[in-house]
Order: structure tokens, then sequence, then C-alpha cells
């Protein structure tokens, strides 16, 4: 380089390319996993499944509204579900028994928090750019 620019590999031109570099991958990397994980229509697919799993009785009714509420915030206290949902304590009781029992939601404990999780079943829905060949995971 020259004398005022560093030694060899530690030269300051050097440094600038490697950076360079490494941010135009790191953001080709961002913009290809958000073509796959399409985020910004993420919760419209997680909605209308679960409104279509209430539609078909597999999900309690006012299930979609605990899903936004989870997915909004990652996890969401026992005690918010009634008002979540709208309802009494004993239907906010069935609605998250459904989702647990569908495996949309997970908890640790009957008192646990309620925490978003994405079921096997609904990947291929839910990210169909990420899975697109894979045949459907079957129901237990």
């Amino acid at each position: 380089m020259a004398d005022l620019d560093g030694r060899g590999n530690l030269s300051r031109e050097n440094l600038v390319a490697f950076c360079e570099y490494f941010l135009s991958t790191c953001l080709d990397q961002v913009r290809f996993m958000e073509q796959l994980l399409a985020p910004a229509s993420l919760s419209d697919r997680i909605q209308h499944q679960v409104l279509e799993e209430e539609r078909k009785g597999a999900l309690a009714n006012g299930a979609h509204k605990l899903m936004r509420a989870a997915l909004e915030h990652g996890a969401v206290p026992r005690g918010d579900v009634p008002s979540i949902v709208q309802a009494s304590e004993r239907t906010g009781q069935r609605v998250t028994k459904s989702l647990l029992d569908g495996g949309y939601l997970s908890s640790e404990g009957h008192t646990g928090e309620l925490v978003f999780v994405i079921p096997p079943a609904a990947r291929d829905r839910w990210f169909p750019a990420l899975y697109p060949n894979l045949p459907a995971v079957s129901e237990p």
C-alpha cells in the first residue's frame, strides 16, 4: 500500500474493503431471509389459519384473538386471557386449552405464561417459501 497505510494485511484500505464485503453479505442474507419468511404478512397467514381452524371446530372460538396477542407480545400472562378473548374466565380457559393442545402455544405448568409456538403442522402454511417442496406434516 503506502507508508502511511499500515503494514500489509493491517492496512486501512483492506479493512475498509473487508467491512464493505461483510456488510454487503449481511444485507444480502437479511433480504434473502425476508423473502423466505415474509414477516410483513406472517400475522395475516397465522390469523387466516387459526380462523379456519375455529370454523372447523378444531380450535375454540376466540383463539385468533389470543394468537394475535401471543404473536405480538411473544408471551401472554394467563390472567390476561379473558380480557383478550373478551369472554368469561371459563371460556378463556377453553380457548387456552385448545391452543395448547393444538401446539400453537406452550406453557411451563398450569400457571406459566402462554408462549407463541410454531407448530410443525403449520410450518408450510405460515412459511410457504421456506418449505416449498416438503410434504405437509400430518397431525397426531
